[in-house]
């Protein structure tokens, strides 16, 4: 179930102030120093991966968020002392505060997780009340400021953490939440991907009069009714193999037009089979046409092009591998020769940069 608050990738965020990054003696403040924080803590966040997610769907909340917010708190429980924090006055990895509610649970329990969550849900909602002007994004924001510091202190949007801790709670939480939501993907972040979008042949698919990264936009856009479909098995398997679900759209987008252009499961002059079209003269078709076996076997026939882009070009950044790797996937990695003409021999010699831009676009539909 996605996170029905708003997106979080869509919320501004200045990042942590220098009192927050000196917890680390960092040099650096703003989102880069959200970002570094976070990443200290990621092994011990891993411990809580799984509960974190299944309350997350429970509450239809990010799991990022929830993350961010272990990781602002109790830096993922490395900061606690018998599972208490702030003078003994706050409890578990969210630090729910005994003075305001009765903590439930284990300092690092699902019940906790729960708990907190429905507190930070309880601070949008007022937050939605007294600011019935504000967007869903930004009363997202104002509950994430709300939870450190009361609905009371949010005054302005543009001074919402003025009362918070370290004057700038929801701003290093959103950081930290959308660090976590890119580390997801471990072969990079597609939103750091460089694109020029789809060919003019490509956009003429849907008679566009645009080209470029616009018109791959477009072409997602008229997908994602049929996508949303198949919404809730992409997340699982983008999970399940730690790769970006929004690439895996944009792919399913790029291929069959999310089933539209399939006749019983085949694309492809009959060799290209499933929503990923999994080419029959190169691999055994597994599965249903759009069943979760089919995704799970072209998303590890990506992983595996991207693996090889890798081997090939050992100099190149996780993203350029990233994206060798989906125009591989079209192509083949002996297609790939240089990066800047990566695509040239791809079908519509833009395979690659057509997928990021959808996937893109993707990421801002909560996938």
């Amino acid at each position: 179930m996605a996170c029905i608050y708003g997106n979080i990738m869509n919320i501004d965020t200045t990042g942590a102030s220098q009192a927050t990054a000196n917890q680390d003696r960092l040099t650096v403040n703003g989102v880069a120093a959200s970002r570094k924080l976070a990443e200290t803590d990621l092994a011990r966040m891993e411990n809580y991966r799984t509960v974190i997610t299944k309350v997350g769907r429970a509450q239809q909340m990010d799991p990022a968020v929830i993350a961010a917010i272990i990781y602002r708190e109790s830096r993922a429980g490395a900061a606690l002392e018998g599972g208490w924090g702030d003078h003994g006055n706050a409890f578990g990895l969210m630090q729910v505060d005994r003075r305001h509610h009765t903590p439930v649970g284990a300092f690092d329990s699902k019940q906790h997780m729960t708990q907190a969550t429905e507190i930070l849900i309880s601070f949008i909602n007022e937050i939605r009340e007294k600011f019935p002007t504000w967007s869903r994004e930004q009363c997202f924001k104002g509950g994430i400021s709300a939870y450190n510091a009361g609905v009371s202190a949010v005054s302005s949007y543009l001074k919402i953490d003025a009362r918070t801790t370290g004057r700038d709670y929801s701003n290093d939480v959103v950081a930290r939440a959308q660090f976590y939501k890119r580390m997801a993907c471990i072969y990079g972040d597609i939103m750091k991907v460089d694109t020029t979008g789809a060919s003019e042949k490509t956009a003429k698919q849907d008679k566009l009069t645009i080209k470029g990264v616009e018109a791959s936009k477009k072409l997602a856009e008229n997908d994602l009714a049929r996508m949303d479909k198949y919404k809730s098995v992409i997340i699982k398997v983008g999970k399940a193999k730690q790769i970006d679900p929004a690439v895996i759209a944009a792919i399913i987008s790029r291929e069959s037009r999310a089933g539209a252009v399939l006749k019983d499961g085949w694309g492809d002059h009959g060799n290209g089979f499933g929503l990923m079209q999994v080419d029959k003269r190169y691999h055994a078709p597994t599965g249903q046409w759009d069943s979760e076996l089919h995704i799970i076997q072209a998303t590890e026939i990506l992983i595996c092009f991207i693996k090889e882009i890798k081997a090939k070009f050992p100099k190149w950044t996780q993203e350029q591998c990233f994206k060798g790797g989906i125009s591989s996937y079209n192509a083949g990695a002996k297609n790939v020769q240089t990066y800047e003409r990566m695509d040239i021999g791809t079908t519509g010699d833009d395979y690659a940069n057509d997928v990021v831009a959808r996937a893109q676009w993707f990421k801002t539909k909560g996938y």
